[in-house]
């Protein structure tokens, strides 16, 4: 494999972070009559908030070039690259039966269309934080329009991708001064205005802003998500009462989900083919390689996809093609082949969890962490999910040796378990090794367990647990470690801390956590 490709494909293994925003609930945050007056002083706009897919687009440092759009605009989905190339063999007719990631292909086909118009340039180095309105199981809201791109705010990164070579990290400031200039230069949409003017600072004004803002109507027909209440520089939210509803997601997706073990054997027979396909169609060309999946996946006579009476052919070549890329970038990112997988919530990430990712990597040439994105705890012991992603990015992450690949997702354990069945079934010599607190071991990764996950895999070896006793590191779990942080018990707390850190780091890593 060439050292281009790598370096294309590479990117979720390098350190990175993408422009992001957690914004908190209203009523989680203005808990008291000072917060509600300072929230109050300044006016306040209110504006629609849209239940659509995260995307950044960064324009970045080369010159112009009107002959290709490509080479000046990156776009990324909660971090990983999306190339044009992935959607080659998309025709239009196929977006109107889409659910997948093939209706990224409008993400393009409009940054090409304003590329040639006679426009200024927009500045070199920004980052732009969009909602696109996609058609998605896993969305709660059922609107009646798809594709457009509401700008939600800007950021200058750090640094810059050029064709796959750099990862931008933005700053953590999401700036809305100039949404007017990119919305006019870009094509983009502002999210409707709502309200704009005073409020009164009262705790009456909170509970009407929810009762009003919980339930209307959208501007893209259905139901709201809910609405943004910005005041100066801050932002906070109020949703539909039903949003994160379990019920109502799982109703959504099994749309789209057959019964077990139906499913589950849909998908093998999805990763069986797209491991097929990647070795078949593989090139050292990324652009190359990802166009030839794309004829390939999207131009297949349908009796050769795998079988799902419940998905148009269409969905079902946007989970083959997306299951392709995914594994493309896991056989281009493995170093060696010992793999070394933690999946964790790690809120917080205390010296346990160190000496844990220390062992691994001793013990093997990459090592994987699976890190929950959701937050931890009850009430004062609550650690939010944004503020522990910024103690990844501000302060873990630089710090990891240099064979750690980390991986923010939903569910750690299902990932980690995706990702072994996804790689072992393009790489046939990979030894993987699953690492917890002894306890966690036992339950999760008994040899009964092992067997039935991995029924051929077990048996020869392939896969095993290893398990380390808290005790023999730091005898200290997370709930310990969000206990004394809501009880102030700084002491306690930062002496529990991996011993990576100066007096400053500790106190920054308190800080972040206490917001």
């Amino acid at each position: 494999m060439s050292l281009r490709l790598t370096k294309l494909l590479n990117a979720r293994k390098k350190k990175k972070k993408m422009l992001d925003v957690s914004i908190p609930h209203i009523q989680n945050e203005l808990t008291s009559e000072k917060k509600i007056r300072e929230f109050f002083a300044a006016p306040v706009t209110i504006t629609e908030k849209f239940d659509g897919t995260k995307l950044t687009l960064i324009r970045n440092n080369l010159p112009l070039d009107n002959n290709d759009y490509s080479r000046n605009w990156v776009v990324s989905y909660k971090g990983n690259r999306i190339f044009e190339e992935e959607f080659a063999g998309v025709n239009n007719d196929m977006l109107q039966h889409s659910v997948g990631v093939s209706q990224y292909k409008r993400v393009f086909d409009h940054l090409r269309a304003v590329h040639v118009l006679d426009h200024e340039d927009p500045p070199h180095g920004t980052e732009l934080f969009l909602e696109f309105i996609q058609n998605k199981p896993t969305l709660t809201r059922d609107y009646k329009r798809f594709g457009d791109m509401f700008l939600i705010g800007h950021s200058a990164p750090q640094t810059f991708i050029e064709r796959g070579y750099r990862i931008a990290t933005a700053s953590d400031d999401l700036n809305i001064t100039l949404n007017d200039y990119f919305c006019k230069t870009l094509g983009l949409k502002s999210p409707p205005i709502l309200f704009e003017g005073m409020l009164q600072p009262t705790a009456e004004t909170v509970d009407n802003i929810v009762s009003t803002y919980s339930d209307f109507e959208s501007s893209l027909g259905g139901k709201a998500e809910g609405v943004v209440i910005r005041s100066g520089r801050q932002i906070l939210k109020v949703v539909s009462f039903d949003q994160y509803d379990k019920a109502t997601r799982k109703c959504k997706k099994l749309r789209y989900a057959l019964e077990e073990p139906h499913e589950t054997r849909y998908w093998t027979d999805v990763r069986t083919q797209a491991a097929n396909l990647v070795a078949q169609h593989w090139s050292d060309d990324v652009g190359e390689h990802l166009r030839k999946l794309s004829f390939a996946i999207y131009g297949m006579a349908e009796e050769f996809l795998a079988k799902n009476e419940k998905k148009h052919h269409v969905v079902r070549r946007d989970d083959l093609m997306l299951t392709a890329k995914m594994v493309s970038e896991e056989v281009c990112e493995i170093k060696g082949k010992t793999i070394g997988l933690i999946p964790m919530a790690g809120c917080p990430v205390h010296a346990g969890h160190w000496c844990l990712i220390k062992n691994a990597c001793n013990e093997n040439e990459t090592v994987y962490l699976f890190v929950s994105v959701k937050g931890r705890g009850e009430g004062r012991r609550r650690i939010e999910p944004g503020r522990m992603l910024r103690v990844w990015k501000d302060l873990l992450i630089p710090k990891l040796p240099n064979n750690v690949i980390v991986r923010f997702v939903d569910s750690p354990m299902s990932a980690a378990h995706q990702f072994v069945k996804n790689t072992s079934t393009t790489r046939k010599d990979l030894q993987f090794a699953f690492y917890g607190d002894a306890s966690d071991v036992h339950e999760r990764w008994s040899e009964e367990k092992l067997q039935k996950l991995y029924p051929t895999l077990y048996p020869t070896g392939a896969v095993i647990a290893r398990d380390f006793y808290r005790s023999e590191t730091v005898d200290v779990s997370g709930t310990q470690m969000r206990q004394w942080l809501s009880e102030g018990s700084t002491k306690l707390f930062t002496s529990h801390l991996p011993n990576i850190f100066s007096d400053d780091e500790r106190m920054q890593y308190i800080s972040i956590l206490m917001g």
